[in-house]
């Protein structure tokens, strides 16, 4: 055999020998993994019920009426539908097979946490309540399919989102949802009135629409919550719960389609005359398109400036092109001195362009 020959049948020999050592090596760790997990897992569900066992005798010796709220951890590897509570015993089936059991002096009335038709695992609250028989176990809470949205959308857009509240407490729960999203007129949130209020039976679940609102104008990021308010009973006592919902959306410049000129008007003016003023809306775009017109003032009743002028009836721009308008701004005789502001809106294919009218009424 030439010597090639025999440095290839080394190699090859060294190869199988290193690969053969590593498979060994990642056998021991992935085994040591496993045994770490399940130790910890074991610790985990020993605590948790050693909590309920704990607080079972302590409501129990305290006499009839004796109430506690304990937070347990339920890890994801214990095969709860092998588990139970039966009596006065508690057990948690672990995955080699074993169980963590613990026994209280007094009966349990109840079962572990359900979410739907599934167990529930990690963290939650249990609600214990000794009625001189039994302790009684609730799981007072509701669920929310998100706890943050993070959106983006062009100038002049409106965005849509669904966010669903699951009752997952043993009796019906009424619910509340608010918002503290404040930055009109430039992104506006809102939510219908009929999704503000309303009562969930155990395990239901409502979907709440919402919208956002984007002025042509609105710029960099807008930040703030929805507010989910859950009453929630389990025949003993009621307690409102709270949950916030992040909602962060970022604003980008949309290509310009049309636009008012001035962008801004500012003059002073005296009550009970009447001011025109003119401007022009331009089409930016190669394609005809159709327009519509809004307004908002900052103040209500006299002091809306708003509600000073009318719009125009321009319904349709030509590719291209620009439309001269006016508008007759009349001070009524009740408006306050000082400044007042509206805006005045022009819409053409989802795209808003924002143009300012500031009053300074002197007299």
């Amino acid at each position: 055999m030439s010597s090639t020959g025999q440095t290839v049948i080394e190699l090859l020999l060294l190869l199988g020998i290193s690969m053969l050592a590593l498979t060994i090596v990642y056998s021991i760790y992935s085994w040591q993994v496993q045994t770490s997990n399940q130790t910890k897992d074991a610790s985990i569900a020993k605590n948790s019920i050693q909590l309920l066992v704990n607080s079972a005798n302590s409501l129990y010796y305290s006499g009839q009426g004796s109430k506690e709220k304990i937070l347990i951890e339920i890890p994801s590897s214990i095969i709860l539908s092998e588990s139970g509570i039966f009596q006065n015993s508690l057990f948690l089936r672990l995955a080699n097979g074993t169980d963590v059991v613990g026994n209280a002096d007094v009966n349990f009335n109840g079962g572990w946490k359900r979410v739907g038709v599934n167990y529930a695992i990690g963290k939650y609250y249990v609600f214990l309540y000794y009625d001189g028989n039994v302790v009684n176990l609730y799981y007072n809470d509701f669920d929310l399919s998100v706890d943050s949205f993070y959106l983006s959308a062009n100038q002049g857009s409106i965005i849509q989102k669904t966010l669903s509240v699951r009752n997952s407490s043993d009796s019906s729960s009424a619910i509340w949802i608010t918002n503290s999203f404040s930055h009109s007129p430039y992104a506006v949130l809102s939510i219908a009135s009929e999704d503000t209020y309303f009562v969930l039976t155990p395990d239901e679940t409502r979907l709440v629409d919402f919208n956002i609102v984007l002025l042509g104008s609105a710029s960099g990021n807008y930040a703030g919550t929805i507010n989910v308010i859950g009453e929630l009973t389990n025949g003993v006592e009621d307690a409102n719960k709270e949950k916030k919902v992040i909602v962060s959306v970022e604003s980008f410049i949309a290509p310009l389609i049309v636009s008012i000129y001035p962008k801004t008007t500012s003059f002073s003016a005296v009550t009970t005359n009447s001011y025109t003023k003119d401007f022009s809306v331009c089409n930016l775009s190669s394609n005809s398109v159709s327009t519509s017109w809004s307004k908002i003032g900052s103040s209500s009743g006299d002091n809306n400036a708003a509600n000073w002028f009318s719009l125009p009836s321009i319904t349709s721009l030509d590719a291209s092109s620009c439309t001269n308008f006016s508008l007759t701004i009349t001070v009524p005789p009740t408006a306050s001195i000082g400044v007042h502001d509206a805006n005045i809106f022009v819409i053409a294919d989802s795209n808003t362009f924002v143009s300012d009218l500031v009053i300074n009424v002197t007299s």
